[in-house]
């Protein structure tokens, strides 16, 4: 890291920075993070981090997307049997 690494927000800091839904809330850390390398080479490795689980985070997950895998149909296919024979 360069000697400007003193001045650097932490990685907690830049989780948060990332998280946020819109990053023009922190100007500071969007100037900091365009002239700093070692800023980005540090947001570089969140994103590929926290990439996915942030989609989640953000997005959820959708109950339709389970609905369609087969795995689902099958075990909804088995559960609708056992209740039938119990009838």
């Amino acid at each position: 890291m360069t000697d400007r690494s003193q001045n650097c927000p932490n990685q907690d800091d830049w989780i948060l920075f990332l998280q946020a839904e819109d990053n023009k809330s922190s100007p500071e850390m969007a100037r900091h993070l365009e002239d700093c390398p070692d800023c980005q080479q540090v947001v570089l490795g969140l994103e590929e981090e926290l990439g996915p689980l942030q989609s989640l985070l953000r997005h959820g997950v959708r109950q339709e997307d389970f609905a369609s895998e087969r795995e689902c149909q099958q075990a909804a296919q088995n559960l609708i049997k056992k209740t039938e024979h119990k009838m």
